[in-house]
């Protein structure tokens, strides 16, 4: 029998039934209903079991995926952690770099600014003790120039 036979009978009728029926039990028609609607029933059964394995193996699928996600996710932020540790190593040894040369640099003009100053020192040194003996000799009046007597 045909599907639209077995709905059929479940379709609502247009008109009013007609006369009264004769006097007896009615048949259970039920019993032939649940043999028709078996097969239905079996195949809505199959195509549940089969949604349902199909959307464990969608949850599989997924939780497999998150997983692999979650692993690459990691091995890009370990990678990203490396190069940023590098290269503030890099920046750290340029700017150490920048900084010994500096200070070398300030050196070298700190030793060549206390070299003239020895240079002066000396040749003011000089300058005063030859001013120093002649004093004591007598030689020069002991006032300093433009002092006030």
């Amino acid at each position: 029998m045909e599907l639209s036979g077995y709905l059929r009978r479940f379709r609502r009728l247009a008109s009013p039934p007609g006369g009264a029926a004769r006097a007896g039990v009615p048949r259970d028609e039920s019993a032939g209903r649940d043999d028709e609607l078996r097969e239905l029933f079996e195949a809505v059964d199959e195509v549940a079991d089969e949604a349902t394995r199909i959307r464990d193996e969608a949850d599989e699928d997924a939780r497999r995926r998150r997983e692999e996600a979650d692993e690459r996710a990691r091995s890009v932020l370990a990678s990203a952690r490396d190069a940023a540790d590098q290269a503030r190593t890099e920046a750290g040894t340029e700017h150490r770099e920048e900084l010994e040369e500096e200070v070398r640099r300030t050196r070298e003009e700190a030793r060549q600014e206390a070299e003239e100053l020895r240079s002066r020192a000396e040749d003011r040194l000089d300058e005063l003790a030859e001013q120093l003996v002649d004093r004591i000799l007598g030689h020069e009046d002991p006032t300093p120039a433009g002092a006030e007597r």
